[in-house]
């Protein structure tokens, strides 16, 4: 099925293809959530067929609901609380970090959690080598490795 020729009812079946629930898609468009234009735009026909549409290409849906997860956490970290609908809200630092956190893991910046020194094949826990004041040939190191010295 094409795009729909009706602009709102385009908008509101990518919201609902997102899982947005009927009334806050409405409302997201610019309609009235409580006078009962959700529930008739549920039942028409053409924007079932587009939601069902848009949902089987499951690739573009998640990039969709990424940048509406995105959207939210950038505005919870950098605004000022009034990209929220109703009363306006105050962000306080613990949840615009989170929000940064969130924002760093979902770009692939995760911090990591441990680190372990490996050989440089990467396959076997690296070594520890002890300074010395008196150079020392690999097999004296062995050999003080082991025990055997």
């Amino acid at each position: 099925m094409p795009v729909l020729t009706n602009e709102n009812h385009e908008r509101y079946s990518r919201l609902r293809a997102i899982l947005i629930p009927p009334r806050a898609a409405a409302k997201a468009i610019g309609l009235k959530p409580t006078s009962g234009v959700a529930t008739k735009l549920e039942q028409n026909a053409k924007i079932k067929a587009r939601i069902a549409e848009l949902v089987a290409v499951e690739e573009d849906i998640l990039r969709e609901k990424r940048d509406q997860i995105e959207a939210g956490l950038s505005a919870i970290a950098y605004g000022d609380g009034s990209d929220f609908p109703g009363r306006r809200i105050a962000i306080d630092w613990p949840n615009r970090l989170g929000a940064f956190a969130q924002l760093r893991d979902m770009h692939g910046f995760k911090s990591v959690n441990k680190t372990a020194l490996t050989d440089p094949t990467g396959e076997k826990p690296a070594s520890v080598y002890l300074i010395s004041e008196k150079p020392m040939s690999e097999a004296d190191w062995e050999a003080q490795r082991t025990g055997a010295g």
